[in-house]
């Protein structure tokens, strides 16, 4: 299927909470996706598109830059990408990887991250396919805080 890629702008919005509301369901994650969350934290993130000539949306691709102070290097840390399912296996995850690595490349961020469900060897293989690597065992953990525990430095 031919589509075009482009950046996401909040005239997408709509599109976008349909797709990651499809994409938390296939992972067991059934968070309300609210509209006005994207909105509030449209600064936060960078998120792409890829469109038919309709203007449907049929996949996104989703996350931020970050810099690391101890080497002075920009990095883009992917953090969601989807393919409707009606369009999978038809180049279009490729193509909108391709135009958002060109996009933040010429932007200046020479190092990419993305995550991925272990379990979910289709999204490895696509991701090994495109170059990724795996790194070798980090010294570093992910560790995360929300909720309740947050809360606590909050109040």
């Amino acid at each position: 299927m031919d589509c075009a890629c482009r950046r996401a702008t909040q005239d997408d919005l709509a599109g976008l909470t349909r797709h990651v509301a499809v994409l938390n369901a296939f992972h067991d994650d059934y968070t309300p996706v609210i509209g006005q969350d994207y909105i509030d934290n449209w600064h936060r993130f960078d998120s792409y598109i890829a469109e038919t000539s309709a203007g449907d949306i049929i996949a996104f691709a989703a996350g931020h830059e970050w810099l690391n102070l101890s080497k002075a290097i920009v990095l883009f840390d992917l953090q969601l990408l989807n393919v409707d399912p009606l369009h999978v296996r038809q180049g279009i995850g490729r193509k909108l990887m391709h135009f958002l690595l060109k996009d933040k490349y010429d932007a200046g961020v020479r190092h990419f991250y993305v995550h991925h469900q272990a379990w979910n060897k289709a999204a490895g293989d696509f991701y090994l396919s495109l170059g990724f690597v795996e790194r070798p065992r980090s010294p570093y953990k992910r560790l995360y805080l929300a909720g309740e525990k947050l809360k606590e430095f909050i109040d």
